[in-house]
């Protein structure tokens, strides 16, 4: 996994043409359900488009549990 970036949850990363998807949980359930910030997934999907990356949303805990369409519709961010 050495090419591998794992950084801090709510922290917008800057990423470059190098980066092919990010993963996150767009509600980070396995650090005790902590939110996202205030432009947080905005950020992120921002970013990607810049880029070409994709983006993938982790919701094995969340999924429906946040409303019909999970997060994507809760927090009005589409991921790839």
């Amino acid at each position: 996994m050495g090419d591998t970036l794992v950084v801090p949850y709510n922290q917008v990363p800057t990423l470059d043409e190098r980066v092919a998807a990010v993963i996150v949980e767009p509600v980070a359930a396995n650090m005790n359900l902590v939110a996202p910030s205030d432009g947080f997934l905005e950020g992120i999907r921002r970013e990607c488009e810049a880029v070409g990356a994709v983006l993938i949303f982790d919701e094995v805990i969340t999924g429906f549990r946040l409303g019909r369409g999970g997060a994507s519709a809760r927090f009005e961010v589409v991921p790839d």
